[in-house]
């Protein structure tokens, strides 16, 4: 009797998030009044947020983010940002966030400005989305905006209706998301067999214990900028226990910064079943997500969990920080179902950025509300697996998805001590 073979899809995206602080730059747009200016904490300049301004015009209140450098004229490469707006300047009402970096300080964002460019400007387009407290859930793109966006410019500019944000003289609260990435992985469809390429692997950043065992797939170059973002080879193999991922890039990845956080995340769909009508909807048919976060700060950090979309539970897999030169994780067969003769259909999607600006004000000069009662509660103690999480405080984007899919938010909470950690997708139409 022929042994059953079972395909499986991998969605495997990787994303960057800066986090950076603020110092004082000295140009500025005129009739433009600075209101942020980040401290350059990668050496990537088109990726670097150089100042965040803002003006009046009328009834229109604008927006103006400028970049270190020009976006590169392809479609390859991206920017966007969310600006979540506290029109009433309390932050008891609307989608209450706890803003990082800032203990005790909380956001209501009553709407966001969700706006995004590709390099050659083929995504080109903004909206402007509401918190509802009826449904205590956001109503998107009750409007569209028109952005002030070029290929190959190193701003992006958006206004709003005064009056759609309900807009007073007493100012508002807000902040900044803003990303930059690109599509570092070109579309491959592969497969792997289990037990084809049988090796136990330490996760280590060390490449020695791979042996012979042959790349997946060898990408030519295309000389993305920076090279760190554009993957060369990918490696998979398995033992009795695990199955492993192995990922290099072209040039050696960022293992530090000098401010905030530089965030690289894989996540990888699983279709067990190999049937669409199965598993969820929204990424082929998966039965199974993998989260496995790289981040660099002051020093390295890794971290990989797994889950069943049925039923959210996830279960941590403790995983080396180490990726000096490389990027390894790994996963374990007996939850998947998987065995020997078995084949893994592999999709590899590509990369984003992502830079957190804070709590800010506009005007300049007013002081940030505070929260009018008590505090949100702190982050609960870091859990054993399995790890249950729950609705998200911050929301999280991963743009390299926008490229394949309308929208796709991903939402994230993670204390400074790596406490809990939250995800949540939702998928937005067009």
């Amino acid at each position: 009797m022929d042994e059953k073979r079972m395909n499986s899809r991998i969605l495997i995206p990787m994303a960057l998030i800066i986090l950076l602080p603020i110092q004082f730059i000295y140009a500025q747009p005129q009739g433009y009044t600075l209101i942020y200016s980040p401290a350059r904490a990668y050496y990537v300049d088109w990726m670097n947020v150089k100042a965040v301004y803002m003006k009046e015009d009328g009834e229109k209140l604008y927006f103006y983010i400028e970049y270190y450098g020009a976006i590169p004229s392809s479609g390859e490469y991206y920017r966007g940002a969310l600006i979540y707006i506290d029109a009433d300047r309390n932050p008891r009402t609307g989608e209450i966030n706890e803003i990082r970096g800032e203990p005790g300080g909380v956001l209501g964002a009553d709407y966001f400005i969700h706006f995004r460019l590709s390099g050659d400007s083929s995504i080109w387009k903004a909206s402007l989305s509401k918190w509802n407290d009826t449904s205590e859930n956001w109503d998107y793109n009750i409007k569209e905006l028109t952005p002030n966006m070029r290929y190959g410019s190193n701003y992006m500019e958006i206004w709003v209706d005064k009056r759609d944000i309900g807009y007073t003289q007493n100012g508002i609260d807000f902040y900044i998301v803003t990303w930059s990435g690109v599509n570092a992985i070109p579309g491959a469809d592969l497969s792997y067999t289990i037990g084809s390429s049988i090796k136990k692997i330490k996760i280590d950043g060390d490449p020695s214990d791979w042996g012979s065992i042959s790349p997946l797939v060898t990408f030519p170059p295309r000389y993305i900028d920076p090279p760190e973002l554009e993957v060369s080879s990918i490696y998979v193999a398995n033992d009795d226990e695990n199955l492993y991922f192995r990922i290099d890039t072209r040039g050696k990845p960022t293992t530090r910064v000098n401010g905030g956080k530089l965030y690289r995340y894989f996540f990888v769909d699983l279709d067990t079943d190999n049937n669409d009508n199965t598993g969820h909807k929204w990424f082929g048919g998966a039965e199974f997500i993998i989260d496995a976060s790289f981040i660099a700060n002051l020093s390295k950090e890794a971290h990989v969990e797994y889950c069943r979309y049925d039923n959210w539970n996830w279960y941590s897999i403790e995983n080396s920080g180490d990726f000096n030169d490389i990027f390894e994780f790994r996963i374990p067969l007996s939850p998947l179902g998987l065995s020997s003769g078995q084949t893994i259909g592999i999709l590899i999607e590509g990369w984003g950025g992502l830079e957190y600006s804070g709590h800010l004000t506009y005007p300049p000069n007013i002081t940030p509300s505070q929260p009018q009662h008590e505090t949100i509660p702190p982050f609960p103690p870091e859990q054993e697996s399995p790890v249950t999480k729950t609705s998200s405080d911050i929301l999280y984007l991963l743009p390299i998805l926008l490229l394949v899919i309308p929208l796709l938010f991903i939402y994230r909470r993670r204390s400074e001590e790596k406490k809990e950690e939250e995800i949540v997708r939702i998928l937005l139409s067009e």
